[in-house]
């Protein structure tokens, strides 16, 4: 199956480096695994049902737009059609997971 994870972490990695050692803003938004979510639900005693990923906007590379507002929901409209019928490498890798879970306990 086809991830966009490594190539997310190495990114962000190298955008990091070229920040300096500047500590993260607190309210930028962080980029966990789905391994990492299911073992805070696990802990919480929540066992993972089912789960859809969401959100594939605002291209952008730095923080400057790659292309026009219009454009990136076109784009983000028909990767999220795919990531909802299970096209592998999409089906995991928009911006946010929804997840239920029922109690395991």
């Amino acid at each position: 199956m086809l991830t966009l994870e490594p190539a997310k972490k190495v990114a962000l990695r190298a955008i990091r480096r070229s920040r300096g050692n500047r500590r993260p803003d607190p309210r930028a938004p962080r980029h966990d695994s789905r391994r990492q979510y299911e073992g805070w639900l696990q802990a919480a005693g929540l066992q993972p049902a089912r789960s859809a990923t969401l959100g594939f906007g605002r291209f952008s590379l730095a923080g400057r737009p790659l292309v026009s507002e219009n454009r990136s929901i076109g784009v983000h409209e028909r990767l999220q059609a795919r990531a909802d019928v299970g096209f592998p490498g999409l089906r995991s890798s928009g911006a946010q997971l929804l997840v239920l879970s029922r109690n395991a306990r």
